[in-house]
């Protein structure tokens, strides 16, 4: 769906637009590092309840703190920096349910974001207990992360994004209430440290080029939808067969897997399977 807009509010170096985005709206207040948060734009930011903030630009490092006197109006916000640019003041916005972070985040008290539903943490992002924040449903980490034993605190997390530096999936047992794992870009060779799951509905392996066998799945009582793409090196699918709740299966670009003659699926499975996809050389 093609982005929908139309302008609230404008100011020197910042606007407020109402927007459609694949099917959610926003009131999206946009600013940049020129911005000068005045009373005239607080004012426009509490009149028009922005409650989605975007800098367009990286971020300089000025006080965030200067966006208090709005701090309950605003629930989401994406910061592009540097990893060596300081953020400082984010903590002040209390309400916030979405965070899209970037920099050296360590003066940033994560354990105040009591209503924090979701964060992305980028490549450039440094630092900070971000892995503290208990209130979090969704997480997708995309920073060196060597297994998942500095998650434990966040035993209400449903949804994972992780790959980057991943070696096992030690520490995955204290994350009871994960319903859908995404890993990626990982040289993780082995999912036998998966264990048991019992409430994991979604699985996604992409770019996982030392993977050879999907032995590990086979805790996996409650899977309905298995997605691999693009393992160059997997050899071996025959743990599907152990997926007795599958719904969909997804196999593509996995080059040694010709076919899936001899692997028990569900009869209501759906099968999407390229037997002669190519692993893409972006890895």
């Amino acid at each position: 769906m093609a982005l929908q807009f139309k302008p609230l509010a404008r100011g020197k170096d910042w606007d407020i637009e109402w927007l459609l985005r694949n099917g959610q709206e926003s009131i999206c207040f946009t600013f940049n590092n020129s911005t000068f948060i005045d009373s005239a734009a607080l004012d426009a930011i509490r009149q028009h309840r922005a409650w989605h903030f975007y800098c367009s630009e990286l971020w300089s490092g000025a006080d965030l703190s200067v966006f208090a006197p709005v701090a309950d109006i605003v629930e989401k916000i994406a910061l592009p920096a540097r990893k060596t640019v300081p953020i400082i003041g984010l903590d002040s916005l209390i309400n916030l349910r979405e965070i899209n972070i970037s920099g050296h985040v360590d003066a940033i008290d994560f354990t105040k974001f009591a209503n924090l539903r979701s964060l992305m943490v980028n490549e450039q992002c440094r630092g900070g207990n971000w892995p503290l924040c208990a209130s979090l449903d969704t997480l997708s980490v995309n920073v060196t992360l060597p297994n998942l034993t500095k998650l434990a605190a966040l035993k209400n997390l449903r949804v994972l994004s992780c790959g980057r530096g991943l070696k096992s999936f030690q520490g995955i047992s204290g994350l009871p209430s994960l319903t859908e794992l995404r890993i990626a870009g990982t040289h993780l060779n082995s999912l036998e440290t998966l264990g048991n799951l019992p409430n994991l509905e979604f699985l996604l392996l992409n770019l996982m080029p030392k993977l050879q066998t999907l032995k590990g799945i086979e805790g996996l009582t409650a899977l309905t939808t298995l997605d691999v793409t693009q393992c160059g090196s997997l050899r071996d699918v025959t743990s599907i067969s152990t997926l007795t709740t599958l719904k969909k299966l997804e196999l593509y670009f996995c080059p040694h897997i010709k076919t899936l003659v001899n692997i028990k699926l569900p009869a209501d499975c759906k099968i999407d399977f390229q037997p002669n996809g190519k692993v893409s050389d972006g890895f």
